[in-house]
């Protein structure tokens, strides 16, 4: 797949059976990037850190929480767990301007219509990811959810693989749907489709991954979903 090739004009090829759909949740179903990103540049400010630019700070979503920090806190004497503290505070206070990508509720909706089971593995500690979902009212949308705090964080693939175990799926009928580097390398790790939903332009890494996943609008993997249902389920309705 060339990056030419990757926008709304074109429905993504699913695996021929597909029993799994696991989602990441941070700039996936949950638009959050420019949240994070300003937390961080507050707590960066608050504790008199070197401030890094947006485009810095948006390289490092989707690592995992103990990686950001070190990242952040290198060369200074503010310690990782101090740096993290000051995130969560400013995190907390920017969170009203959370919200889902308006596709992320039909999205999840389709699914459960044709009885494929959605799951979530995301590089964002437990407490807070479980209390975003209820307050989006999704806490019971998907079958098994998977944390970085509880397992091991992605580009390792062991949270995709307990996602896959819990509703008994294999690789070959399982798809990773995530918007960053280590979605995508997981899914690769893991054996799983990767596709990487980008609301907007393609990011500057694009062609770097290009051969390993699709990238899409939201839209398109629901027409692709919506297309794929009718041959793969006609049989149980």
């Amino acid at each position: 797949m060339s990056i030419s090739e990757a926008n709304t004009q074109h429905l993504i090829p699913l695996p021929q059976q597909l029993a799994c759909v696991i989602f990441d949740w941070d700039g996936t179903l949950l638009d959050s990037s420019q949240v994070i990103i300003t937390a961080h540049l507050t707590a960066c400010q608050d504790l008199g850190l070197a401030i890094p630019t947006r485009r810095q700070v948006q390289s490092m979503l989707g690592m995992d929480k103990s990686q950001v920090c070190a990242a952040i806190t290198q060369d200074s004497a503010v310690s990782v767990d101090d740096y993290y503290c000051q995130f969560q505070r400013s995190y907390s206070q920017a969170i009203a301007g959370l919200q889902l990508f308006p596709e992320s509720i039909a999205l999840l909706q389709l699914l459960d219509d044709i009885a494929i089971p959605a799951t979530l593995a995301t590089n964002k500690p437990q407490a807070i990811t479980l209390a975003e979902l209820r307050s989006m009212g999704l806490h019971r949308a998907f079958t098994h959810c998977d944390f970085a705090d509880l397992s091991t964080a992605k580009p390792h693939p062991a949270m995709l693989h307990h996602c896959m175990q819990a509703v008994d799926a294999t690789p070959a009928t399982s798809m990773m749907v995530g918007d960053q580097i280590a979605d995508i390398e997981a899914a690769h790790a893991a054996g799983v489709t990767s596709i990487t939903l980008i609301p907007h332009s393609l990011p500057h890494w694009a062609k770097d991954y290009a051969h390993m996943t699709y990238f899409c609008h939201h839209q398109t993997l629901i027409e692709s979903l919506s297309a794929y249902a009718p041959i793969t389920y006609v049989s149980s309705s």
